[in-house]
């Protein structure tokens, strides 16, 4: 696995020779089939504006697989835009709407649309990194350890820059999200990292 885990410097460490302006696009859709959710099928953009060729990070909000949304993350969006890098915050379907896989496989959707689509707005698609927070960060560290998720969406981990989960499980045992002890065996990103030995992890 060429993904890299990476840390990143609070924001007020960067260089920057001057704050870029910010654009901000809302409630794209980043999936459009026929089970398409009018709601957590959708993304925002905060854009360095009128830069070109800048990493884009994708974050994905907390909330237990159960609750939470894109918005709130305004305040965070313009603060990684005017610091010249695009952020991407997407929605995903929640728990008892959907079980897993399903949260995980609209993140893959959210990050391959980003990936076809970013260079249009400026941004670098060989530079997309993602992160999470809680729920988000076991998403995004299972996107970056099981492979299955992203080739289901024509791409590969090598197309993920960099995966940065904070405060994320990497090991699942909640029956109601993640059902049966494979189906939390296979949930666990940690499960998918090479030189570990994976375990059936009791779902309660």
């Amino acid at each position: 696995m060429k993904t890299a885990i990476l840390l990143f410097l609070p924001l007020a460490f960067i260089p920057t020779a001057q704050a870029a302006e910010v654009e901000v696009v809302k409630d794209i859709a980043y999936y459009e089939g026929k089970d398409a959710d009018s709601v957590r099928h959708k993304l925002d953009l905060y854009l360095p504006k009128d830069q070109k060729h800048f990493p884009v990070l994708v974050f994905i909000h907390g909330g237990g697989w159960r609750k939470g949304s894109k918005g709130g993350f305004e305040k965070l969006g313009r603060t990684f835009a005017k610091h010249g890098i695009g952020k991407v915050v997407a929605n995903y379907r929640l728990t008892p709407q959907v079980k897993h896989p399903e949260h995980v496989k609209d993140v893959a959707r959210a990050f391959a649309w980003t990936h076809k689509n970013i260079g249009k707005y400026g941004g670098k698609p060989g530079q997309v990194f993602v992160s999470g927070h809680s729920a988000g960060g076991h998403l995004v560290a299972l996107l970056a350890t099981d492979s299955s998720y992203l080739k289901a969406e024509g791409l590969s981990l090598a197309n993920i820059k960099g995966a940065i989960p904070i405060s994320a499980p990497l090991l699942v045992k909640n029956r109601e999200v993640f059902g049966d002890e494979e189906s939390c065996r296979r949930a666990s990103p940690l499960n998918h990292v090479k030189g570990h030995t994976p375990s059936v992890t009791p779902c309660t």
